[in-house]
């Protein structure tokens, strides 16, 4: 069976994206302006803006999801002030997701569990990993990073 068969298979109804890196991608764009008001980061080159933008296959695939009736949820790593962020980048996006879970950097098992998610799609190896342990199963997102072919090949399900 293959990712796509699996996800939207009768089994699967509630699935979970992780936000950073997965659903959403970051980009850095120079500041040139003093009065800058949106959140920078400084580098030694100067001020960079950081702004989340589509990651155009996973946001296709969360609306097709939705579009089948599966119930979509974000467990993400974020603190609770970013989830309005989540929230409007997702509206944007034309992504309908039931809740967003900040998790302020703890595992996001307990999450997981909660909201009872028969799948987490995340871009973290390390994440997977740890959901491994559990009857949830994680659905790796392969980035450049990933580069261990052995350790890909714990993954039943890569996108």
């Amino acid at each position: 069976m293959t990712t796509e068969e699996y996800l939207f298979s009768s089994a699967v109804k509630v699935i979970s994206f992780d936000f950073d890196d997965t659903l959403a991608l970051s980009k850095l764009t120079k500041s040139t302006d003093p009065n800058e008001t949106r959140p920078v980061i400084l580098f030694p080159s100067g001020y960079w803006i950081s702004e989340d933008v589509p990651n155009p296959p996973i946001v296709d695939l969360a609306k097709r999801l939705h579009n089948v009736g599966k119930e979509l949820h974000i467990v993400t790593y974020r603190t609770h002030g970013w989830a309005e962020e989540c929230y409007e980048f997702c509206k944007k996006c034309g992504i309908t997701i039931k809740a967003i879970h900040a998790t302020a950097g703890n595992s996001k098992v307990t999450f997981l569990q909660k909201i009872k998610a028969d799948c987490h799609i995340d871009d973290d190896i390390m994440t997977c990993t740890e959901i491994f342990n559990t009857d949830i199963t994680p659905i790796l997102v392969k980035q450049p990073c990933h580069t261990s072919n052995s350790t890909l090949k714990l993954f039943k399900y890569i996108l």
